[in-house]
């Protein structure tokens, strides 16, 4: 590590991850509704690989810290380079997203079902803070504003509609949960058409 930390001032490009897995929630985290990034630290080498991999942030969850670690090994990246274009290694920090739902397609959120939500959520609530929020949370918080912005009112709070949501869900577990979170639900809905 010491000769990767003597390196950094001589890098003149950063790594860049080339391929990696697929960062697939485990079906043992997804039952105990855990999920969340991590950030890996290690080396990243001259051959392009990340050594000495370690958990710098937890996700609070061990399965999905575990997960990440196993990934490490299949990571390929394009290796930093000193001002002559040499490979030299470096240490990195990557952070890893195990999400709850699928942000890569505009179905993933369509899809996210209460019984799924609350499990999730209760997790989150027992693991983070109150004031810390996940991207999803925080991606439809923002969402909310501008649709508020738009039609010139200011429907309500945004965590109160998200802890009804998780209420209501509670009772219908088998709803979308886009479909019980009141006002802002439908707006999301339009959204996401294909």
């Amino acid at each position: 590590m010491a000769v990767a930390i003597a390196n950094k001032s001589r890098a003149k490009t950063a790594p860049r991850l080339i391929k990696g897995p697929a960062l697939v929630r485990p079906e043992a985290a997804r039952m105990a509704g855990e999920f969340g990034e991590v950030v890996l630290s290690g080396i990243v080498t001259e051959d392009g690989r990340l050594r000495e991999a370690k958990v710098a942030v937890s996700s609070r969850s061990a399965i999905i810290d575990a997960t990440a670690l196993e990934a490490a090994p299949a990571m390929t990246f394009e290796p930093a380079r000193d001002a002559t274009g040499a490979a030299v290694s470096i240490p990195a920090n990557l952070p890893l997203e195990f999400s709850h739902t699928d942000f890569r397609g505009p179905r993933g959120l369509a899809k996210y079902r209460c019984e799924q939500f609350v499990r999730d959520y209760d997790w989150w609530r027992r693991t983070w803070p109150a004031d810390k929020h996940d991207r999803v949370y925080a991606t439809l918080r923002g969402y909310a504003v501008v649709a508020d912005m738009n039609s010139g009112t200011k429907i309500g709070d945004f965590a109160d509609e998200w802890r009804q949501a998780l209420e209501a869900c509670r009772v219908s577990p088998n709803k979308v949960m886009l479909d019980v979170l009141k006002p802002h639900g439908l707006f999301f809905r339009g959204l996401l058409r294909e």
